[in-house]
């Protein structure tokens, strides 16, 4: 009777640090993949400021806005005059760079869409050399085989 009070009380004592093992193990997965996360954005982040045509793009982006930007002064200042000639061909030409701004504003948003597309493509092929489709399976499988390397503990 005493041996059984006593096994009881060893596996209770294996069940909690059992329980709180596999709780680290949670808390340890949990971290990494929020680290790879963190990693993931940093990189993706990094690229996407670092890619020069990205770079060529938002630079032209910010000269169109500067050039409408005095286009408006030159039309505050030539709305005092009256010069409606003058007027229509400021006009005209904020027409164009608003176009403009518009086209290489898209081709901005392209460009970080295909950075994010390749980012994705560069992750889907790490994961294929790996030879398995499902990540989550990697982790199910992790979890399993260091809960059994707890239980020979």
């Amino acid at each position: 009777m005493i041996f059984e009070l006593r096994d009881v009380a060893n596996s209770r004592a294996v069940d909690a640090v059992l329980t709180a093992k596999g709780r680290q193990q949670e808390e340890l997965i949990s971290g990494l993949l929020e680290d790879e996360r963190y990693q993931r954005e940093a990189f993706s982040s990094l690229l996407l400021r670092q890619d020069r045509r990205h770079l060529e793009i938002t630079r032209r982006v910010e000269r169109v806005q500067s050039e409408l930007a005095a286009l408006t002064a030159v039309e505050v200042a030539r709305r005092d005059l009256r010069a409606d000639a003058e007027c229509a061909a400021v006009a005209e030409k904020r027409e164009t760079l608003t176009g403009l701004l518009l086209g290489l504003m898209e081709q901005r948003e392209e460009r970080a869409e295909e950075l994010k597309k390749r980012m994705r493509e560069m992750e889907d092929a790490r994961w294929a050399r790996t030879g398995v489709h499902d990540r989550g399976i990697i982790l199910l499988l992790l979890l399993f085989f260091y809960l059994l390397f707890l239980s020979f503990l």
